[in-house]
């Protein structure tokens, strides 16, 4: 995921689920969050993002190591709003992210908004590959 706040400032953050299912927050809390936003339009957990492993086939055998393939779905936990391209997310539901989504966070209609941009997409990557790779504190 890619960061663009109102300054023009530029961050990468490149997630990697730990198991078949892990969970990624964002938001103003350092202690709660995997990525903190430092913002009063930031929820302390402001949202989550929910990988999972997807299984194939149709007995549902999980797809092998090498060729693993997810799911990511984004969840609204805020109480100053979340939208994906443009739609505001209704809290607690979960939306599938697709790569090119855009993902804003905070005031949407408030002048120099959004708040926080960011631009999602799911790329293969060794481990050893990435220096800042987030490992989910919320499992």
């Amino acid at each position: 995921i890619g960061l663009s706040s109102g300054d023009s400032a530029r961050d990468l953050y490149t997630f990697r689920p730990a198991r078949n299912h892990s969970v990624f927050r964002l938001g103003r809390a350092s202690e709660l969050c995997d990525v903190t936003l430092e913002s009063a339009l930031v929820s302390r957990i402001h949202a989550e993002l929910h990988a999972e492993k997807e299984a194939s086939g149709a007995d549902g055998e999980q797809l092998q190591q090498q060729e693993e393939g997810w799911k990511v779905h984004l969840e609204d936990r805020s109480s100053h709003g979340t939208w994906v391209n443009d739609v505001r997310l209704q809290p607690g539901v979960l939306w599938e992210l697709s790569d090119g989504d855009t993902l804003t966070f905070g005031g949407h209609s408030a002048p120099g908004s959004p708040e926080f941009y960011f631009l999602f997409q799911k790329v293969k990557v060794r481990p050893l590959d990435f220096d800042a790779i987030t490992i989910p504190k919320a499992g």
